[in-house]
C-alpha cells in the first residue's frame, strides 16, 4: 500500500487521540487478497484449466462438511 505522508499523519493523529481517551485502534490488514475484479479471479471463474487455479481455494460455502478449515464463513449468506 502507498500510503502519503498526510494520510500517515491523519492516522498517527487518530491514534494519539483515541489513546488518550483510552481508545485503542484495531487494524484489520487483509494479506494475500485479491478482488473479484482482479483478472486472475476472473480467469478462474471461466476455466478450470487456468495456470491461476491453484491461487485460490474454491468451496461451496453452503457445504459446512468439507471447508478447508474449521472457520466456518456467513459473509453473504
Amino acid at each position: 500500500m502507498i500510503c502519503s505522508q498526510q494520510a500517515w499523519n491523519d492516522f498517527s493523529q487518530l491514534v494519539n487521540e483515541a489513546s488518550k481517551r483510552g481508545i485503542r485502534i484495531i487494524i484489520d490488514l487483509v494479506v494475500n487478497h485479491t478482488s473479484v475484479e482482479h483478472p486472475w479471479f476472473l480467469d478462474t471463474q471461466n476455466s478450470r484449466d487456468t495456470k491461476y487455479r491453484h491461487f485460490y481455494i474454491k468451496v461451496n460455502v453452503f457445504d459446512q462438511q468439507n471447508h478447508p478449515d474449521s472457520f466456518l464463513n456467513f459473509f453473504g449468506i
